[in-house]
């Protein structure tokens, strides 16, 4: 039986933590162009703007590479070292590929990222929110990112009679969420939304819960085993209507760690963050 694995960018994010550092750079590249979105799949993250994909970064034999939505033909490949991949379907539209192998490289992936966002029609900040990527992807061994999904166990068998790859996925646990509405959010929300680390913190991926009473919601899920789980509740799939403390406060995330068993969680919402919960000026 032969088995083999494959890594997510979060994975190789976490393991290969050289590579971290230039991604780090070219983020705060992206970071520094106003309405620039960022989109992390499995294997890659997709950067765009206005829903034009700009750019697309990969990590393949521990070196970054940033594919651009620039055209290959416009560029000398003796005096920039760049490879035209428009014959690949899956980058039609960003066939300028580049490898971050040094601090050469990375000046050179820098100031093209910075001409796709201008060709985009993306405009430069004066300030954007300083995030440390290597507080994000965080260190953890090859075990525990295959036990929380960022690594995929492929396993080769035989099955009627044939040899064939399947994913062989890890032990999972259910968690129930239980939330309360109380204090100025009773009655307050037809709706709740779960956003948690295991998606990312993408709103997009929110687990809604299930109205159960005029101040009680559920939902249940399932999360593999040794899964460390946060989560912040909101009452629409959008980080504006997030809860809050009882004075309105931003609060800390709930933290669980599913080990072995399933979870019965428990949260309290006191407030929410949105304009018709504030008090009248």
């Amino acid at each position: 039986m032969k088995v083999t694995y494959k890594k997510s960018l979060t994975a190789k994010l976490v393991l290969e933590r050289d590579a971290i550092s230039n991604y780090q750079v070219l983020k705060d590249v992206c970071a520094t162009h106003k309405n620039v979105r960022c989109r992390m799949s499995f294997s890659k993250e997709s950067v765009s703007y206005q829903r034009k994909k700009v750019a697309v970064f990969k990590i393949s034999r521990k070196n970054l590479s940033v594919y651009l939505a620039l055209n290959p033909a416009n560029y000398d490949p003796n005096r920039i070292h760049f490879k035209d991949v428009s014959s690949k379907k899956a980058y039609a539209e960003v066939p300028f590929k580049l490898d971050v192998k040094g601090s050469r490289s990375l000046k050179v992936a820098c100031a093209y990222l910075e001409e796709a966002l201008a060709s985009a029609g993306a405009t430069t900040l004066c300030t954007a929110k300083d995030i440390d990527y290597r507080e994000v992807f965080y260190e953890r061994s090859f075990d525990e990112l295959l036990s929380e999904g960022y690594i995929k166990k492929y396993v080769r068998k035989v099955v009627d009679g044939k040899e064939v790859t399947v994913e062989e996925l890890p032990e999972t646990f259910q968690v129930h969420f239980t939330a309360k509405l109380c204090y100025e959010a009773t009655d307050q929300a037809d709706e709740l939304y779960i956003i948690s680390s295991f998606d990312h913190w993408n709103p997009q991926k929110a687990l809604p819960m299930k109205k159960v009473s005029n101040s009680s919601f559920e939902a249940t899920a399932s999360y593999p085993k040794n899964t460390h789980l946060e989560f912040k509740i909101c009452r629409k799939p959008k980080w504006t209507d997030v809860e809050k403390g009882i004075w309105k406060e931003e609060i800390v995330n709930h933290e669980y760690v599913v080990v072995d068993h399933d979870l019965n969680v428990e949260d309290l919402i006191y407030n929410f963050r949105s304009k018709e919960n504030e008090p009248a000026k």
